[in-house]
């Protein structure tokens, strides 16, 4: 769920400098908060073009919030890493 809502946010705001062809990788590590917010968001690795990097982040606050964990879940928090590719084949 967090991962395809992130992907077509990211989509609806990649920069138009896309097209040129720029290559570039984007790494951003953050908390999803129990109550389904984002905090402590880092990009740890940035593309060196800022409107990538902003793209990157725009697509996890535009997908905030994130429902809410499971009774079952004991911690607050969960960590994660996602990267992001401009044109650059996996």
């Amino acid at each position: 769920l967090i991962y395809f809502r992130v992907k077509d946010n990211w989509h609806s705001v990649i920069p138009e400098l896309i097209r040129s062809g720029a290559k570039a990788k984007v790494v951003i590590i953050f908390d999803i908060m129990n109550n389904g917010r984002i905090e402590n968001l880092q990009i740890v690795r940035s593309s060196g073009l800022s409107p990538y990097d902003r793209a990157a982040v725009s697509s996890l606050k535009l997908s905030e919030p994130f429902p809410n964990f499971p009774p079952s879940f004991s911690g607050d928090r969960i960590t994660l890493q996602f990267s992001y590719f401009y044109n650059i084949r996996l």
